[in-house]
């Protein structure tokens, strides 16, 4: 929640980065888990780390762009974190 806020005061680049930091090394982090209570808090970090930086990334990519491009890829672009989202349910 506070996330894309501090990402519009102190410019949406650096958390987009951290965010993105944060994701690798969590995905990196759960391929060495070896119990439970560490692969919790690494999938802790790699969801904390997508929340933040989809609606980040999202504003970002519309401000780069121009209005008629933002209709054609701002629905895209939902639409893809969706399939992804679903897909991953299902093949879990």
């Amino acid at each position: 929640m506070i996330g894309p806020r501090l990402a519009d005061i102190y410019g949406r680049k650096k958390f987009f980065l951290g965010f993105h930091v944060l994701q690798v090394l969590a995905t990196i982090g759960i391929m060495y888990c070896t119990n439970l209570t560490s692969a919790l808090a690494v999938l802790f970090a790699l969801g904390f780390s997508g929340v933040g930086r989809s609606p980040i990334v999202y504003i970002y990519l519309l401000e780069l762009m121009t209005p008629r491009s933002q209709k054609i890829v701002g629905p895209i672009f939902g639409a893809s974190v969706g399939v992804c989202l679903i897909a991953g349910t299902l093949l879990l």
